[in-house]
């Protein structure tokens, strides 16, 4: 994976990025891209966000399965999600790790307002190559059990989401999006464990 940053002191390897947080000694140029990627999703900017990324970028859904940026950002904005900085972004290595507190049309009437540790990598030409995202525990729990009860209520819609019984399970995608939202009201107004209060 090609990212951003490098401890060679040539002159010939040192990106533009670091040419210029050098120069400025302010904020690395690098959370500063990543924070107003960060802005342009929760703006439903789809241009203004795409245009930090890397042609090729992708997103991981698991170590099996990627899904590309677009894809990715269309399921985002058909659940209306938004993230807020539960902390200040910082480097970490080659990469800007941000810590996220998440809401959205799926999990807030669950009770869940997750948080979510995203590390942004960059490639040579400082466009963001990949973004590598860890979820809190709770919202693993919450969509087992949804999709377990929604394989029993709703067997059609649950086999449109994923092929029964498989892995790596395209979960995150537009084409899924809407599929979620229409059973969640029913999956919480028959659960015993959500709402969370």
């Amino acid at each position: 994976m090609a990212t951003c940053g490098s401890d060679s002191t040539d002159p010939s390897t040192v990106s533009p990025l670091e040419v210029v947080a050098a120069t400025a000694g302010e904020q690395s140029p690098e959370i500063t891209i990543v924070e107003e990627t960060i802005a342009a999703a929760n703006a439903g900017d789809y241009n203004d966000w795409i245009s930090h990324f890397a042609a090729d970028a992708l997103i991981p859904l698991n170590t099996l399965a990627d899904v590309s940026v677009e894809d990715h950002f269309r399921f985002e904005v058909a659940i209306g999600t938004t993230k807020t900085m539960a902390e200040p972004c910082k480097m970490v290595g080659n990469s800007v790790e941000c810590e996220l507190t998440v809401e959205n049309d799926l999990f807030n009437p669950a009770g869940l307002a997750p948080t979510l540790t995203s590390a942004f990598f960059f490639d040579r030409s400082g466009k963001i190559i990949t973004v590598n995202e860890e979820f809190s525990s709770d919202l693993g729990t919450f969509f087992g059990a949804y999709l377990t009860w929604m394989k029993d209520a709703h067997r059609d819609v649950y086999d449109q989401i994923m092929e029964a019984d498989s892995i790596p399970y395209m979960l995150m995608t537009p084409e899924n999006a809407p599929l979620m939202l229409a059973h969640v009201g029913e999956f919480l107004a028959q659960s015993a464990d959500y709402p969370k209060p």
